[in-house]
């Protein structure tokens, strides 16, 4: 999600002078892939306009002229006419890094690149390619492509379409290194990136962009900087409170859709939390959603998620805030967050949105309907949801109903902690603090 392109210049109000934009990570990220035989930045600038194309900028609410863009972007369009490929280069940096290639990625990987890149010379050639490694291909491809949607959830293999089975599936297990250390002995980084979003009187919104994701018993570092929605509450130890509340919220959502009730997450996955702060996965998009397209139902999914999570005992509706679109004067849902490109919509929403701020005051929450719930679906609940997670959930309630022993609670932290990884795992954990 985000909008494609930029001007490359920007004008100087103080020198009186246009200065070319700075894009974060490009000189490194066109170094390194150049080192490789791949030409990133090849394609990027319409000569006739002299726009940058064929990036995305993710950050939000950022200025019509920046000076400065963050991290927060994407290459797009992998065309051969768009990018240079230097496939003997790239296939001899692979040969020459090859024990360095495997000890980062799975053996696979690097097996599946260096018959990728001898098809790709051979320009798919199948007389000079050979039967037996084009059906080797195909069959690391495809182990790639389940490991690519293994956090999505696999629910169905057809083995007349699928060369490899479900149990033929082998993920690389994460190599995360686990260090004790006293709270006061850590030292915390600064984000890469940060951007207030808003602030009103009860708490601050804003994106945060690190490697680190926080709790107060432990930090879990990771290979890739996370974007982060961080919201700092006035009052203070609200952070593990709402996380559980979150927690609980988000592993529904999975067992709804598992379940095959809907399909799109509405619920972005909370991450950490500390003793006024949740960290949660950025909702990008825009609070955009009428009042109007609520009341009038026109928003796809709406209705349905709503009374899912009504009849377990939360409502998410009740107690929504709106405020006033400035230029077209309408009522706008404060909580709700829209993906889908505003160009797009015409009569009605579509299932792009996601409900993306939690606080007490916006939830309606009964907890006795929701433990009574999760004590006469716990089959189910276990079938449809990771190993543990069912355990976690009857903690979590048990704690919000301040009904929690000491014994409990401990395995309530190591049950969440399990979560975090897991919800990390496709930005690469690779180190583990936990707090004395």
């Amino acid at each position: 999600y985000g909008l494609e392109g930029y001007y490359p210049l920007y004008f100087d109000d103080t020198n009186m002078n246009w200065n070319p934009v700075a894009l974060n990570d490009e000189r490194i990220s066109s170094s390194l892939f150049h080192e490789v035989g791949i030409y990133l930045f090849q394609d990027i600038v319409e000569p006739t306009s002299n726009y940058v194309k064929n990036l995305i900028i993710e950050e939000p609410y950022i200025s019509l002229m920046p000076e400065n863009i963050s991290s927060l972007w994407k290459r797009i369009d992998f065309g051969v006419k768009s990018i240079k490929f230097d496939y003997e280069k790239i296939k001899k940096y692979i040969e020459k890094n090859e024990k360095e290639l495997n000890e980062v990625l799975l053996n696979d990987r690097v097996e599946m690149l260096l018959i990728a890149l001898d098809y790709l010379i051979k320009d798919g050639n199948s007389e000079t390619f050979g039967e037996k490694k084009f059906n080797r291909l195909k069959y690391l491809i495809e182990l790639f492509l389940k490991s690519t949607f293994e956090h999505m959830g696999i629910i169905e293999e057809n083995p007349e379409h699928l060369i490899i089975q479900k149990k033929e599936g082998s993920y690389k297990k994460l190599k995360l290194k686990t260090i004790k250390i006293k709270k006061e002995n850590y030292k915390f980084l600064s984000p890469a990136f940060n951007k207030k979003i808003f602030e009103n009187d009860k708490f601050g919104f804003e994106l945060v962009l690190s490697s680190e994701v926080s709790s107060m018993d432990s930090i879990i570092i990771t290979h890739s900087e996370v974007p982060m929605a961080k919201i700092e509450y006035k009052e203070n130890n609200k952070g593990f409170k709402i996380f559980l509340i979150h927690f609980l919220i988000k592993k529904f959502e999975d067992y709804f859709i598992t379940s095959g009730f809907y399909s799109f997450p509405h619920i972005p996955r909370p991450l950490g939390y500390w003793e006024n702060y949740l960290f949660y996965e950025f909702p990008f998009g825009k609070q955009i959603l009428k009042k109007t397209f609520i009341d009038n139902k026109k928003v796809d999914d709406l209705e349905n998620v709503y009374n899912l999570f009504f009849n377990i005992g939360i409502d998410f509706m009740k107690n929504l805030s709106y405020f006033e679109d400035k230029i077209k004067k309408e009522k706008v849902a404060f909580e709700f967050f829209i993906s889908q490109p505003e160009n797009s919509i015409l009569e009605k929403f579509s299932r792009m949105w996601q409900r993306a701020i939690f606080t007490e005051e916006d939830l309606n929450i009964d907890y006795d309907k929701i433990e009574k719930f999760l004590f006469f679906n716990k089959e189910i609940l276990n079938k449809n949801l990771s190993k543990g997670r069912y355990e976690t959930m009857i903690l979590a309630v048990k704690c919000l109903k301040n009904e929690i022993d000491e014994g409990e609670f401990k395995r309530l932290k190591n049950g969440i902690l399990k979560f975090r990884i897991s919800s990390l795992r496709h930005y690469n954990p690779k180190e583990i603090y936990i707090f004395d």
